[in-house]
């Protein structure tokens, strides 16, 4: 003894893994109403479905002891921590109640297991307050119920988070979910994640993958990275907000984006080239609302893509490829080079008047090489004359649509960039790939009956359509 405090006493205090050596483990187990805060002794915990503990500072709190399991069925409410884990180690912490905290439902500086939640986490307070905070490691967090906060949903500071899985709802009113430094292995989402600035929001911190089948969304972004790595972003849902997702800063990089969902807003990536992969078959990713911006590197569009939005491609020095089926129903431009070097050009029509069908204006070269579609939409006939203005405003154009399909029907070639097309209803049209100065134009030359097409493709012979060829740069029209 010294001055009336044990040795024990001291290293309990010093050492605190020998307090949790001298824990003598048992079940604890909650029925009633009990004042908290209720702790650690090594065992488990359980608050049944009639359970509420009331805490000043913390509910539950495991700070002199670890547990194999806390669960929590009814009711656990304190004005600082619901559940607090600090510097010790808790094999399951399963929540099918509610745990409300001010200041943070759950927070964890030492070691869980395996968080599952499947009732409400709740942090009342304001401000940098959240709903489940890290600053420890976490094996594995599956919530099917609701973790929410007016700050952060879901905070990882400097931490590990395994493997997180959400089928419910992660909101915070700045964050859904918020990364500063540390590393989450894989987020997956089907359920909701939103927050009132940000979906997600990760400050040099290290993203293994993240998996979006349902909705991601926050009022400035939907996905940003800030100076840190972000690997495969794999969208079936929707990622919605002003900028849907950002990668930005020193250091900052983000892997390949596979979209099939919707990402509606700004798409800015700096310092990479970037990938963005669509759907097949019958599947398209939409890109919409907004532009994709790339910085001091270029942009690659594989699959298929539903494109409504201008493209930026390193400031206007980089170029922007397809390699699968591009969709478009609206004009859009894109500053830098476009390679149309396989796949095809999808334009949907719903008439010939400009504003009603797809198209690009491009402020560098344009190489073509792959196929050619038109898709009429809002029961639109072509009509002799009909022009559609495909591309223009490019610096030059070489190569030449390998073929011409209408409808979904191949069309037969006459000529390089001419075709006979089948148009419904029996009418059979001649429809040529036309350039004049910087434009690229599809014209409907004739609706001819079957037995004249044979006259009237004699007649075309003379009258010198051109193919795509380097052409001089013109003014953009207005």
């Amino acid at each position: 003894m010294r001055g009336g405090v044990s040795i024990m006493a001291l290293l309990g205090v010093v050492l605190p893994w020998a307090a949790e050596a001298a824990c003598t483990p048992s079940s604890q187990s909650v029925s009633t109403g009990v004042t908290g805060p209720v702790t650690a002794d090594g065992g488990s915990i359980t608050i049944t479905g009639t359970g509420t503990v009331s805490g000043s500072a913390n509910g539950i709190d495991l700070t002199a002891c670890g547990e194999t399991s806390v669960g929590n069925a009814g009711s656990v409410t304190a004005s600082g921590r619901g559940v607090a884990v600090v510097a010790y180690t808790l094999g399951t912490l399963t929540n099918t109640g509610a745990i409300t905290g001010g200041s943070t439902g759950v927070s964890s500086a030492g070691t869980i297991t395996q968080f599952t939640n499947g009732g409400n986490v709740t942090a009342t307070g304001k401000g940098t307050v959240s709903g489940f905070s890290n600053t420890g490691s976490v094996g594995t967090l599956t919530n099917s119920g609701t973790i929410r906060s007016g700050g952060y949903g879901v905070i990882n500071t400097g931490g590990t988070l395994g493997s997180v899985t959400n089928t419910g709802s992660i909101i915070g009113g700045t964050a859904g979910l918020r990364e500063n430094g540390g590393s989450i292995t894989t987020l997956s989402n089907t359920g909701v994640v939103s927050g009132g600035s940000f979906g997600i929001r990760l400050s040099g911190a290290t993203l293994g993958g993240l998996n979006n089948g349902a909705s991601i969304t926050g009022t400035r972004y939907g996905v940003s990275n800030s100076g840190g790595t972000v690997g495969p972003l794999v969208n079936s849902g929707t990622i919605s907000s002003a900028t849907a997702i950002y990668s930005g800063g020193a250091g900052a990089a983000i892997g390949a984006v596979t979209n099939t969902g919707t990402v509606s807003g700004n798409v800015t990536v700096q310092n990479q080239n970037l990938a963005i992969s669509g759907g097949s078959g019958l599947v398209f990713g939409t890109l919409t609302n907004g532009a994709i911006t790339v910085s001091n590197g270029n942009l690659a569009l594989t699959g298929n893509q539903m494109l409504d939005q201008d493209v930026n491609v390193n400031g206007g020095a980089g170029t922007m490829s397809t390699t699968g089926v591009l969709r478009m129903s609206a004009r859009h431009l894109v500053t830098g080079a476009v390679s149309l070097s396989s796949g095809t050009f999808d334009v949907l029509a719903a008439g010939a008047a400009t504003g009603q069908y797809g198209g690009l204006s491009v402020t560098g070269a344009v190489t073509l090489a792959g196929g050619l579609a038109l898709d009429l939409t809002g029961g639109y006939a072509l009509s002799k004359g009909d022009t559609f203005d495909l591309i223009d405003d490019y610096s030059s154009i070489s190569g030449n649509f390998v073929g011409l399909a209408v409808n979904g029907a191949s069309c037969a070639g006459l000529a390089a960039n001419q075709w006979r097309c089948a148009v419904g209803g029996g009418a059979v049209a001649t429809i040529a790939a036309v350039t004049v100065a910087s434009q690229l134009d599809l014209v409907v030359q004739d609706v001819p009956e079957p037995a004249s097409f044979g006259m009237f493709a004699a007649a075309l012979a003379g009258l010198g359509w051109m193919t795509p060829r380097l052409s001089p740069r013109r003014q953009r029209r207005s």
